[in-house]
């Protein structure tokens, strides 16, 4: 397993280097990393082309037990097959879950910073965004659990979407932070749907990920949980997410929103899914390994520049950075001209930040950083920084 070759992607069709194919700009935007999948995974997906046939396809009975296997094994949850509804993306099940959990004209409560289509799905369903921001005290992301009471406590408030491990600020939730916020939501009959995609890309040694509905068992069968292997196992591009659905009412519900504007996964996300969840253990302690090494490495580095700051992360591979004492009018347009291509901060909730993506070779990331070092220490000095 390699993780210090740079595959070359800019000629590829990928998504995140296609941006800036002819600009010598590095990619550190959208949540794909740049590397290769475990051999394990490869050889599944060979072995399913080689079959010649690509029709729709169901998850056999061999990936959902090694879906149920990997939630028993990694978290102690366990979870009956039949609570599993198959999807080709996390941004989908938002949807059919505000279809589901809510009605035109209700409120959804949510937190930025945060993936930006949670403040962009619900709108689109015709539902009202209720933003109450996380709160940031001394460099540590929390839920606001006064302003998450007093939000829920409006009956047009139906819905909560949160997100563990989160994204953009990198936070990994303890099992009581994610019980009280879920206690809160129950109290006033708003049901709680997690987006827990990055939950195998723990960094902080010590510490491990609970999903909600483990945290909070009692309130468990009144969730949504939306989770995919595509984020820890870098198989985004394959479309493979599942929701979790205890109730089997708002399960029927959730599936007939799907028909028509929701296709299945393909036989390939299916297959990728099972061969990650059952053999790719080793590549994931590899890829963590390397993760930390980056995360730590890009912490120091920013953090000895006097003007700009990134605050612990926890999980993820992605760099929440405070970029607003640079007095940038577009903060993502200058960096960009610095050749660092990072996701700005504004569809997040905040642009006084840029969310930047480490994960990449180590080779990829010292470049990165070397311009970064460059560009602030100039305008740094422009401004009369320390």
């Amino acid at each position: 397993m390699d993780f210090a070759s740079e595959i070359n992607r800019r000629d590829s069709d990928s998504v995140k280097w296609r941006l800036y194919k002819d600009r010598d700009i590095i990619p550190l935007w959208v949540a794909d990393m740049d590397f290769a999948v475990a051999p394990e995974i490869k050889d599944a997906l060979q072995a399913r082309l080689d079959h010649g046939v690509y029709g729709y396809a169901d998850a056999t009975e061999s990936v959902v037990e090694a879906t149920l296997g990997h939630l028993e094994r990694d978290y102690n949850w366990t979870v009956d097959p039949d609570w599993l509804v198959w999807l080709p993306g996390v941004v989908p099940g938002l949807a059919m879950a505000c279809r589901t959990c809510s009605e035109p004209g209700d409120k959804v409560i949510v937190s930025s910073p945060v993936y930006y289509p949670f403040l962009v799905v619900p709108e689109v369903a015709e539902r009202t965004v209720c933003d109450v921001p996380l709160t940031r005290d001394n460099g540590h992301w929390r839920y606001d659990l006064d302003a998450l009471e007093a939000a829920a406590r409006d009956p047009r408030a139906t819905m909560m979407i949160i997100c563990s491990p989160h994204n953009p600020v990198g936070r990994l939730f303890s099992r009581d932070e994610l019980a009280a916020v879920v206690e809160i939501a129950r109290r006033h009959g708003v049901t709680v749907v997690s987006d827990e995609i990055h939950d195998g890309l723990v960094l902080e040694p010590g510490l491990s990920f609970t999903p909600t509905a483990v945290a909070a068992p009692e309130h468990a069968g009144d969730m949504i949980t939306l989770m995919s292997p595509s984020k820890t196992f870098n198989l985004a591009g394959l479309n493979a997410t599942y929701a979790v659905i205890p109730d089997a009412e708002r399960r029927t519900t959730f599936q007939h929103h799907m028909k028509g504007p929701v296709m299945r996964p393909s036989p390939f996300a299916l297959t990728a899914t099972e061969a990650a969840y059952s053999k790719g253990h080793a590549w994931h302690n590899e890829l963590i390994a390397t993760l930390r090494a980056n995360r730590d490495r890009l912490i120091a580095a920013v953090n000895a520049l006097p003007s700009v700051h990134m605050d612990p992360i926890e999980a993820t591979y992605l760099g929440w950075i405070d970029v607003s004492a640079l007095r940038l009018n577009d903060a993502p347009a200058w960096f960009e001209d610095k050749g660092l291509g990072f996701s700005p901060g504004a569809p997040f909730g905040d642009d006084r930040f840029v969310r930047w993506n480490f994960g990449c070779p180590p080779a990829t990331l010292e470049r990165a950083i070397t311009r970064f070092e460059t560009a602030v220490s100039e305008r740094a000095h422009e401004l009369g920084l320390g």
